[in-house]
């Protein structure tokens, strides 16, 4: 059976919007189900990626080298930098992958993490030492990457700052989604 993934309602002044953040989308291929949507609160904007996969196997898993931010042979957008950070959320800490993007008129902040069997992690070895620890538990190979991102102009902090709030309001509603298409 396919998943269900729905957008998370809006929370903590975020809310749905019908409009795009960019014409950035990440490379992950063949998702059992995705969702792509972008949240305001005020003049502030996030798009929120989800990549679902169920039943994994070779060209549609997980953690594979071809699933990627911005493919190396983009002519648009380009990786800027990769550092790794902890956000705590809810007390949980979380590890994720933050990366700056460049476009030709834009630059986003972009945040990803791994969600598997319930937990979080920005590493894909520990990924899948998870999906493993899962299977072997019976509770099969559901996996997800979360992507969040916003622009930011000549001051990346504010971009980062805008994904944190975001992710701290919305995280226990994506928590709920993914539990859900379980």
């Amino acid at each position: 059976m396919q998943p269900v993934l729905q957008a998370p309602p809006g929370l903590g002044g975020w809310q749905l919007d019908s409009g795009l953040l960019t014409d950035w989308s990440p490379r992950f291929l063949n998702p059992s189900a995705h969702i792509s949507q972008v949240y305001v609160d005020g003049t502030k904007k996030v798009e929120l990626y989800i990549g679902y996969y169920r039943n994994q196997r070779q060209s549609a898993e997980l953690i594979a080298s071809q699933n990627v931010l911005v493919h190396s042979g983009d002519k648009i957008w380009g990786s800027i930098s990769e550092v790794h950070r902890v956000l705590n959320v809810n007390n949980n800490e979380i590890r994720l992958i933050e990366t700056k993007l460049r476009g030709q008129d834009t630059r986003l902040v972009v945040w990803h993490w791994y969600w598997i069997d319930g937990q979080y992690t920005a590493n894909p070895y520990w990924a899948k030492l998870l999906q493993a620890k899962s299977q072997v538990l019976g509770r099969g190979d559901d996996a997800a990457v979360i992507i969040v991102s916003t622009q930011f102009g000549l001051n990346a902090g504010e971009g980062t700052d805008r994904l944190r709030d975001f992710v701290n309001a919305m995280l226990p509603t994506v928590a709920k989604v993914l539990q859900g298409a379980r």
